[in-house]
């Protein structure tokens, strides 16, 4: 299993939620952030930034890098 981190930008910039998982490709990631209610996060692998989570209006998620 890979290590991942969500940094919710929803969230206080001050100080942001980070939540850890572990998946074997980061799939888990969409499921967190919708029962959290947030629409944009930053998704990391390990320390290296994947890119940035972003819901759109017809409720997918688009992944920008």
């Amino acid at each position: 299993m890979r290590k991942f981190t969500l940094q919710l930008e929803d969230a206080d910039p001050d100080q942001p939620e980070v939540i850890n998982f572990q998946s074997e490709d980061g799939h888990e990631a969409f499921g967190i952030l919708s029962r959290k209610g947030t629409c944009k996060a930053k998704i990391y692998e390990g320390e290296k930034l994947v890119g940035t989570l972003v819901k759109a209006a017809d409720g997918g998620w688009l992944l920008s890098s």
